[in-house]
């Protein structure tokens, strides 16, 4: 929500200053990390119980 008002209040002067850039990329950047982040701990908890089912032949009853 608060992304969204700032590219609107940007786009209805059709000037983005510095400050309102910076906090746009701000929550750009922090919603990518999020992504980013959760798509690697998937990966790491995918590769891991990979790992422990090759090792110990136990199934490990999590959806990946």
């Amino acid at each position: 929500p608060g992304l969204v008002l700032q590219v609107a209040e940007a786009a209805e002067d059709y000037v983005i200053t510095a400050k309102e850039f910076e906090e746009i990329m701000g929550v750009v950047t922090s919603i990518f990390m999020g992504v980013a982040i959760a798509g690697f701990v998937g990966m790491l908890t995918g590769t891991i119980i990979k790992g422990f089912t090759r090792e110990t032949g136990i199934k490990v009853p999590i959806p990946v």
